[in-house]
């Protein structure tokens, strides 16, 4: 097993805060733990603040360093967005879930690093469920975190297969 990163305790708490105030609050939503870590252990905050659609934000991603070019850009969590109509204990949204936490150990996998305007392909079983074929990242925000520095939240965007 590769060594696993952590957020310590303070920083758990500044990034889940950020969360909370950028992208919803804790008590309209739900968090998907991982069960098994590698690289990284990444949880996600599923938000679903009412009458918007439901936001999915990793946390956890941001405490390893990638092998990116500058020191800004090598700490990022993921976010996506699905229908407001989406029940948060679906199936479905266990899927969209589970393929961030994914996405959330390539960089390391493949010793890269994930920034704006960077694609990569889905997994097959988001292919299948879903129908779209691979992901767009775009900056979204950023915070700075003590002994990390900065963190950029990136917009996983799904694109289907005719749109690449």
């Amino acid at each position: 097993m590769k060594s696993l990163t952590l957020y310590n305790p303070v920083q758990l708490e500044q990034i889940q805060e950020f969360i909370y105030d950028t992208f919803g609050g804790e008590e309209d939503g739900l968090i998907a733990h991982e069960l098994t870590s590698e690289y990284v252990h990444t949880d996600v905050q599923i938000v679903a603040p009412e009458g918007r659609s439901r936001t999915f934000v990793t946390f956890g991603m941001g405490a390893r360093e990638m092998n990116a070019p500058h020191p800004d850009l090598c700490h990022v969590e993921l976010v996506m967005c699905a229908s407001k109509d989406l029940d948060i204990y679906s199936e479905d949204a266990m899927k969209i879930a589970n393929e961030l936490v994914s996405l959330s150990k390539f960089p390391y996998r493949k010793n890269t690093w994930l920034h704006h305007g960077h694609t990569i392909d889905a997994s097959d079983a988001f292919k299948e469920a879903f129908g779209f074929d691979a992901f767009a990242f775009i900056s979204v925000d950023f915070t700075k975190i003590d002994g990390i520095g900065e963190v950029n939240f990136l917009l996983t965007i799904p694109i289907h297969k005719e749109e690449r």
